[in-house]
């Protein structure tokens, strides 16, 4: 299914995780806000933008995509439970959080405006991706096409400040910002439910093994 509800990804106590993330959502903005200043940047141990397209890889995206890391590639980033403190306990409390895998990710996905992300497909289904709209540019009186959002499976819909968003991204997805600020989401990648606990130890070890 391409769209989930967050009543499908609950904790194995009940715990709504996305409910959590959307009351924390001003906390959440205001780390970010301050991650992005030059001086907090600076303590950083990678590089300010850890979007990174290799030689063999299609650039997906015009325009300017940023983000800032919390997981990279299935690895954790320590530096950000210092510059992120809440959010990074958050993220970490997560049930079902996806780590460990080269295809997991988590970080703070910025579209600068008059930026398009391109149709594409995860490499895999194993996963339920939540973006967490933290600043979405203001619609203008005279819009008629959606200039900010999110298409998923054909299915378009504009992010709202604080209200969680979960999709399967191997549908087929684009997201896009034609307005005149900056688009900010929380993105947070966690294992579609589906695959049942023994399955994803399975799947992480066969991964260490191809990597080790």
């Amino acid at each position: 299914q391409p769209w989930w509800h967050s009543s499908e990804l609950l904790g194995a106590d009940g715990c709504d995780w996305v409910a959590e993330l959307e009351s924390k959502a001003d906390v959440i903005c205001s780390e970010y806000r301050n991650l992005i200043s030059a001086e907090r940047l600076s303590k950083r141990k990678v590089k300010e933008n850890d979007y990174e397209l290799k030689k063999d890889e299609h650039q997906l995206h015009s325009g300017n995509w940023d983000w800032y890391s919390f997981v990279l590639k299935g690895k954790w980033q320590s530096d950000m439970e210092e510059l992120c403190p809440t959010t990074s306990t958050l993220i970490k409390n997560i049930p079902g959080l996806m780590t460990g895998l080269p295809f997991s990710y988590c970080f703070f996905s910025s579209l600068q405006p008059n930026s398009k992300i391109d149709a594409h497909v995860a490499p895999c289904n194993l996963r339920v991706r939540c973006h967490l709209p933290l600043i979405v540019p203001k619609k203008q009186e005279d819009e008629v096409q959606v200039k900010c959002g999110l298409s998923v499976a054909g299915e378009t819909v504009e992010w709202e400040t604080g209200k969680g968003l979960l999709f399967d991204d191997a549908y087929e997805h684009r997201a896009w910002n034609l307005r005149e600020s900056e688009r900010v989401v929380l993105l947070v990648d966690v294992w579609n439910p589906e695959i049942l606990p023994e399955e994803r130890e399975h799947i992480k070890k066969m991964f260490a093994s191809v990597n080790s």
